[in-house]
């Protein structure tokens, strides 16, 4: 960092060429010429503020670094997201067409089976009810599409063409260690965010020391080479030449007295961003632990929602199955039959979305431990399949 450079030898060179003209009256003109080059070596020996300034650029730098790969993972984490919102969305869109389909193919059966008396005409009404909702649920359902699209295409710059889905296999699996304290710890030892802080009030630390260094005293070793061409006319035609070199070497040493109150002045106002910064630190690692914490419940519910899901998806097609037979014997209306399909369909957009979330709250977990990066991005993409391969099983 540029604050090393205090700390390193100094070289200088310098070079001045001077002419003096005297006129007296009476007297023959005097000329004076002169040469001179000065080279000069400066090496620090005891410069606290110096040192005490490259300790905060290293902590800055750690800073940075920190914040950068905070920023890294934030990314992959949005991308993870994005990608994934537009597989919700795209399963909400297909799930309302089934539902469409479905609640146009029941609006076809109930005018059939009303023109032949089967049913009243409220059940034909409450088909085209359904079907009309449906249609305005579509609309919906393009549109959230449409912007998940645009979202993800905003991360990568690029428009997205045919993504791949979970695939059933997807594996369910507790977080490993199944224990949130030790992925507290973890966070708290490995997440960037806290690793930055931590170095902003390591940096805010040495700025109180550095300020503090006015009152300290500096010593440097000064070696000075300095050659002399001078050349005197007394107007008598004649020059005189004299050169000379002159050779130093020193031990300076600066003792600050008093500089009007400004360096007491710097250390409270550097202890107050010192305090700053400890409370930062603080409030960063409590909002860390509670992220952590959400995002290892976030993992555990999603696994007990997928199992239950999975659950209400075998029963809701025995359901619709069930229904469907009692309508066709008529002990079941069409509004009966209808409901059954949207439990059905809602059964299995909710697991889908449930999967997701696994995965995403699988994300969160590892973005918080500090463990988030593109080896396991990689490692989740392995989760993905073409979209003739995905969905759950039937």
């Amino acid at each position: 960092p540029q604050a090393r450079a205090a700390l390193l030898p100094h070289l200088d060179l310098q070079g001045s060429v001077e002419r003096l003209q005297d006129v007296y009256d009476g007297s023959p003109e005097f000329i004076r010429t002169q040469q001179t080059y000065s080279l000069q070596l400066v090496q620090p020996l005891y410069l606290r503020e110096a040192r005490k300034a490259l300790a905060r650029a290293d902590a800055l730098v750690a800073q940075a670094e920190a914040r950068y790969q905070a920023a890294r993972q934030g990314l992959i984490l949005r991308l993870a997201e994005a990608y994934l919102g537009v597989l919700r969305a795209r399963a909400q869109l297909a799930f309302v067409e089934a539902d469409r389909k479905a609640t146009q193919r029941q609006l076809e059966q109930a005018r059939q089976r009303f023109k032949v008396g089967m049913v009243a005409v409220t059940d034909v009404e409450e088909a085209k009810a359904a079907r009309d909702r449906v249609e305005a649920e579509r609309v919906l359902a393009e549109n959230a599409l449409a912007s998940a699209r645009e979202a993800l295409q905003e991360l990568t710059g690029r428009p997205p063409g045919t993504l791949e889905e979970l695939g059933p296999a997807l594996p369910l699996v507790r977080p490993d260690p199944a224990d949130v304290e030790r992925w507290v710890r973890s966070a708290l030892e490995q997440n960037f965010e806290v690793l930055a802080q931590a170095q902003a009030l390591r940096a805010a630390r040495e700025e109180v020391e550095r300020r503090r260094s006015g009152h300290y005293p500096t010593l440097s070793l000064v070696a000075n080479d300095t050659y002399i061409d001078r050349k005197f006319n007394f107007g008598s035609g004649r020059v005189f030449p004299l050169r000379g070199q002159n050779r130093s070497l020193a031990l300076q040493l600066q003792l600050p007295l008093y500089s009007g109150g400004a360096v007491s002045a710097g250390v409270r106002e550097a202890l107050h961003r010192q305090r700053q910064a400890e409370e930062e630190l603080e409030r960063v690692r409590r909002q860390v632990t509670r992220q952590t914490r959400d995002a290892y419940r976030g993992v555990e519910a999603s696994l007990r929602r997928v199992k239950a899901l999975e659950q209400a998806l075998r029963s809701a097609r025995t359901a619709l199955e069930a229904t469907q037979a009692g309508f066709e014997v008529g002990t079941r209306t069409t509004v009966d039959v209808l409901q059954a399909q949207r439990n059905l369909f809602r059964a299995r957009r909710d697991l889908a979305d449930a999967r997701y979330d696994y995965v995403i709250n699988l994300l969160r977990l590892q973005q918080a431990a500090g463990s988030l990066d593109e080896a396991g991005l990689r490692r989740v993409a392995g989760w993905f399949v073409p979209p003739s391969q995905g969905g759950e099983k039937k």
